[in-house]
């Protein structure tokens, strides 16, 4: 299948899960269907998005289907394509449902976007992306992170030598919420494995520090990181805090031993001390929408170029994704090879 024609009438998308992320996704679709673009989008990405259509919406619970009104409704995904023939369909199910939605999607020719972890097995990955590299189509995964001001200004910063940083740690803690199927591998660790990519570059090796379990699931993890460039660092991510707050942060320490502080939940940078506004002309804003910028993308990446201008790419490759899922597959067989019973809760 072919770009979508930069003149076409409408943008057709899909979205099938309508838990929180799906919503979220429905949500910002509708902004840019509404005209809700950015100064900052180039390329004549601006003129596109606003063409977006939500065609329909896929859930196989009818109980979220129920209160919902405009665009056709759906329980199974496979009706969803045949009826509506998006151009672009968004799955936000739960990750052991991905492979099979993709593959179908792909299948029915649509262009695919799918919320992280796109899988949890690189040979699952490299499966979607073959078979949309035949097909002539495009697929992404969901690492909405790439997205936040924070992460945009740091990478900004590193990229013209405001800063050249030495070693990083990254934290991540919230309480667990049982509605998520996944362990904290998949579902938060890979979060932060990919800002470190985004911001330092390819990982050279890695090792799991320490890591609990409970109830037969991973929720708390150490990993240590040495990236290509020469950079070391440590990701920890946890659901077993005795706090409530949701933290999202990093910290920076420079060559010269001074530090930076990024809370990505606040959208805030602290560098050296001194607040940093996370604005970065022709890039991003510091209250920015990051679902809506990252769909934008998408979008922008389906349609066909306009040969006058650059080509809009998302923030990461699909070999980047590949990437990450390589590195947590062999945490969770290095965590399952170190636990002696599903109940083991330490290491």
């Amino acid at each position: 299948m072919p770009p979508i024609p930069r003149n076409a009438r409408e943008i057709r998308v899909a979205v099938t899960g309508l838990g929180k992320m799906g919503t979220a996704h429905t949500r910002a679709l509708g902004q840019l269907a509404s005209g809700a673009s950015e100064a900052y989008y180039k390329s004549g990405l601006g003129e596109q998005v606003c063409r977006v259509r939500v065609c329909g919406l896929c859930d196989c619970d009818p109980a979220k289907l129920e209160s919902l009104a405009g665009p056709p409704l759906f329980q199974e995904h496979g009706d969803l394509l045949r009826a509506t023939r998006p151009d672009i369909a968004i799955i936000a199910t739960p990750t052991r449902s991905h492979v099979d939605l993709a593959m179908a999607t792909l299948d029915a020719g649509v262009h695919t976007f799918v919320e992280k972890p796109a899988t949890t097995q690189l040979r699952q990955w490299q499966a979607l992306a073959q078979l949309a590299a035949r097909q002539d189509l495009r697929i992404m995964a969901g690492h909405v992170e790439r997205y936040n001001p924070v992460a945009i200004k740091l990478r900004a910063m590193l990229a013209d030598g405001a800063l050249r940083v030495r070693d990083y740690a990254f934290r991540r803690c919230q309480p667990h919420d049982p509605r998520i199927p996944d362990d904290i591998v998949a579902d938060k660790l890979i979060h932060d494995l990919d800002l470190s990519v985004f911001l330092f570059g390819p990982v050279a090796d890695h090792a799991v520090r320490q890591f609990r379990r409970h109830e037969g699931q991973t929720r708390e993890v150490t990993l240590a990181l040495t990236h290509v460039s020469g950079v070391t660092g440590e990701l920890f991510v946890s659901w077993m805090q005795n706090d409530a707050r949701n933290v999202r942060e990093c910290r920076l320490r420079t060559s010269d031993g001074r530090e930076a502080h990024g809370d990505f939940a606040a959208k805030q940078l602290t560098v050296h001390t001194q607040a940093v506004t996370c604005a970065v002309p022709g890039w991003v804003k510091p209250d920015n929408n990051q679902i809506k910028d990252e769909l934008a993308d998408f979008v922008g990446y389906c349609v066909a170029p306009d040969p006058a201008l650059p080509a809009v790419m998302p923030l990461l490759s699909p070999a980047e994704v590949g990437a990450g899922i390589a590195i947590i597959e062999q945490v969770a067989a290095e965590i399952a090879q170190r636990s002696p019973t599903p109940a083991a809760e330490a290491c």
